[in-house]
């Protein structure tokens, strides 16, 4: 709305701008589909890896989600995560960043590497103390999948430990909302 003095009236502006939006909801669902080749510089010999795009979010110049699936042997998934260190000092410092999927990281040794950084947060380790338990689905007592972030904020983490969510994979699913 626009006050047109001329006239003394308020005029409405038509805008092509969608309004911005300041929170998200994320959630991991592991189907196990493999990658596409769109992310194939960060994959080894076993076909997992990672998968970085920029989303398009209204209000905000770049948002980065990374997918991820690493390997199961750990020399393979300390090179994944090397790759993810590199990945993130390559984009925007101040750009909001998700990273959320499976880690694999049953030993939370990768868990510590990217705790030492001081720009993420790993969103049930900082609410609950801990990463989320997710594997096996049925009874999970793994902690294998996380969702970190760089630049927003976590808000309401939850493990998704019902039907359908306990029998669309093997692992259990994560949902968090993410303030931008």
């Amino acid at each position: 709305m626009v006050r047109n003095p001329k006239r003394d009236t308020i005029e409405s502006v038509p805008s092509n701008t969608p309004p911005a939006i300041h929170r998200l909801r994320v959630l991991t669902v592991n189907t196990h589909k493999g990658f596409t080749a769109l992310n194939r510089r960060f994959i080894l010999p076993e076909r997992r890896g990672l998968l970085h795009c920029v989303l398009d979010v209204p209000g905000h110049a770049e948002v980065h989600a990374i997918c991820v699936h690493l390997s199961l042997l750990e020399s393979h998934r300390q090179l994944q995560l090397q790759l993810l260190c590199q990945l993130l000092e390559s984009l925007p410092v101040d750009a909001p960043v998700i990273i959320a999927g499976d880690f694999n990281d049953w030993q939370l040794q990768g868990n510590a590497a990217l705790a030492r950084r001081d720009d993420l947060h790993e969103a049930f380790e900082r609410h609950h103390g801990r990463p989320a338990k997710t594997y096996p689905a049925r009874f999970p007592l793994l902690r294998l999948d996380r969702i970190y972030l760089r630049n927003a904020s976590s808000h309401h983490p939850t493990i998704l430990g019902s039907k359908p969510w306990t029998h669309l994979s093997d692992h259990l699913p994560l949902a968090v909302e993410v303030h931008l």
